[in-house]
């Protein structure tokens, strides 16, 4: 629209003009910050037409034009000076460096993504571990303690004074295939 009414700016200013209204028509000064907005505007408008010209869009695509992007607002629009095209490029450069690039976006969710997966897994190895501890404790109530988690409890469950030598090992062998079971 802002490109149709710079084009059409000496017949706009004609009709103005034969209407007799109160408004005024464009001096030169609007109509150089129109051209120098204009110029800003254009790599944008390049930009979305390409996007917009595909049903889907990959990162493949949006990494280097967010970098055309970048650069072309910084390096060839340098030369603009008019204030208002100048506060227009500004603004939409605080714009794109707010906005993180494909690329940070990415490294972002990866790096999300993996702290999940870290936190899932200390969650599932601390269940582990607390279906572990309750399985001893089922086993032998005194076994509670770190250093009896190994299975030494048992040994020690089926050798007691006055069992005999078989009736220890069947003691432990019972106590083994219990544990092993429900682990």
């Amino acid at each position: 629209m802002l490109q149709r009414l710079y084009e059409q700016s000496e017949p706009v200013e004609a009709a103005l003009a034969d209407l007799r209204t109160e408004t005024t028509p464009l001096s030169s000064d609007d109509l150089e910050a129109i051209s120098q907005s204009l110029l800003v505007l254009s790599v944008f408008h390049e930009v979305t037409q390409e996007l917009s010209s595909e049903m889907t869009v990959s990162c493949s695509k949006l990494i280097p034009l967010h970098n055309l992007l970048q650069h072309a607002v910084t390096a060839h629009l340098a030369d603009i000076r008019h204030p208002t095209a100048v506060t227009l490029r500004e603004k939409l450069m605080e714009n794109l460096r707010a906005v993180p690039s494909p690329e940070k976006q990415q490294q972002q969710q990866q790096y999300h993504h993996q702290q999940q997966q870290q936190q899932h897994h200390h969650h599932h190895h601390q269940q582990q571990q607390q279906q572990q501890q309750v399985k001893i404790q089922h086993l032998d109530p005194a076994a509670s303690q770190p250093n009896q988690r190994s299975g030494m409890h048992l040994i020690k469950k089926s050798i007691s004074p006055g069992n005999s030598k078989i009736q220890q090992l069947m003691q432990f062998l019972k106590c083994s295939i219990t544990w092993l079971i429900d682990t």
